[in-house]
């Protein structure tokens, strides 16, 4: 008799396609500290043009100071989870995080194979 081991990735990719696709405010569909995670390891982490260029904008000038900031984002920085725009059949958590340096939208994605996204960084 074989057992299947649920990864703890494949368990949230699950959920995701299994619930029905809507912007829910205060909500996150994806664990933080699992984004949080990925996002640390060049391997596992997507940072998109566009957010690469509003972080340099905000002087965030590298890849590692840009990592940094997006660790500093807490589960009570929630804004909504949304449907993504442009991945049809995903979801986007939205963050709105503030510092005593700036106060930022931050948004994440996991994507299929398992990275994290960062969608989007641009001051609020």
């Amino acid at each position: 008799m074989s057992h299947v081991h649920s990864n703890p990735l494949d368990r949230i990719v699950n959920k995701v396609t299994q619930c029905e696709l809507k912007e829910m405010i205060g909500v996150a569909t994806y664990d933080l500290v699992l984004i949080k995670q990925l996002l640390q390891l060049p391997e596992t982490r997507i940072i998109t043009g566009e957010s690469f260029r509003n972080a340099s904008s905000l002087g965030y000038l590298s890849v590692d100071e840009i990592v940094a900031r997006t660790l500093q984002v807490v589960i009570s920085d929630i804004y909504k989870t949304m449907p993504a725009k442009k991945a049809q059949g995903m979801m986007q958590d939205v963050y709105r995080s503030k510092t005593e340096r700036d106060n930022l939208y931050i948004k994440f994605q996991l994507s299929k194979d398992r990275k994290a996204v960062l969608i989007q960084f641009k001051q609020r």
